[in-house]
């Protein structure tokens, strides 16, 4: 049966929980076949607070978490695993229209599972200044 990457909300600062949760819940009821992955897209990034550099790890998407599920034949998550996603502490539901969880585009797994798995060595630079603020030089 195909897998598809559905999008889950979860509680805004809880992804990482909500991640482990799952992970626990889907072993534990036996559906490591149905749910192959279970993610939290994160890059790190380096700031400058205070005058010193920091490395940190900050969530592409907060307020979500990503699963690789497997489908039926028309394209549905199947009733057990919905129970078992919809019951689990944190978890909001699946993003779609109504009642039935829409996939992700190819295009749009492509992107986070690049920006999760290839990720680069080092962090990207993340500057809290924007063109035209004013800013107090101290040293240099």
């Amino acid at each position: 049966m195909p897998k598809k990457w559905f999008v889950l909300r979860a509680q805004n600062g809880k992804e990482d929980q909500v991640r482990e949760r799952l992970e626990w819940k889907i072993r534990a009821e036996g559906l490591d076949e149905l749910i192959s992955r279970v993610l939290v897209p994160t890059e790190t990034v380096s700031e400058i607070r205070s005058g010193t550099a920091r490395t940190r790890k900050r969530k592409i998407y907060p307020g979500y978490v990503v699963a690789e599920i497997e489908v039926d034949d028309d394209g549905k998550i199947p009733q057990e695993v919905v129970l078992v996603m919809k019951d689990t502490a944190g978890v909001g539901d699946f993003l779609g229209s109504g009642d039935t969880p829409v996939p992700m585009t190819s295009e749009e797994v492509q992107r986070i599972l690049n920006e999760v798995d290839h990720a680069p060595e080092t962090p990207k630079l993340h500057i809290q200044y924007a063109v035209g603020d004013l800013v107090k030089i101290k040293e240099g």
